[in-house]
């Protein structure tokens, strides 16, 4: 039944994450609107846009996989998850913010969520077998 529920899950947060992609693409200005009325802000926010249109796509496997390994009571790799995208952010942080500024922190967000999210897919299959096991 947990193959069902990650799958039926994952199937649920592509469609959701593509939603909110599109909605980020095609309402960024009435967006930003209704945070700000500030010119300085509106215009920094838009100049990195494309970082909150890529975010849902990148963001939300990790999100479920987390969920996943709570729900199940196995909270180890979730641990190792975030030790090693730590480890990448901090080097990415090091490497990319003097190169690119805000975009190099942004960039060095978005592979934390990444190496989370690769991390805890390495970890599934074992999870799968030990849910089949029990």
């Amino acid at each position: 039944m947990l193959d069902q529920t990650v799958k039926r899950a994952a199937q649920w947060g592509v469609g959701v994450a593509l939603i909110l992609a599109l909605v980020h693409l095609a309402f960024r200005e009435g967006i930003v609107a209704a945070f700000t009325q500030q010119p300085e802000v509106q215009e920094v926010s838009l100049a990195h846009w494309g970082w909150m249109v890529f975010w849902p796509l990148v963001g939300f496997w990790g999100l479920l996989l987390n969920g996943v390994f709570v729900g199940s009571t196995v909270t180890g790799p979730i641990r190792n998850a975030l030790l090693a995208a730590f480890a990448v952010y901090l080097a990415s942080l090091w490497l990319f913010v003097p190169l690119w500024c805000n975009h190099g922190m942004w960039l060095s967000f978005l592979l934390f969520t990444l190496m989370r999210s690769v991390v805890l897919g390495v970890y599934v299959p074992r999870l799968m077998a030990w849910s089949r096991g029990r």
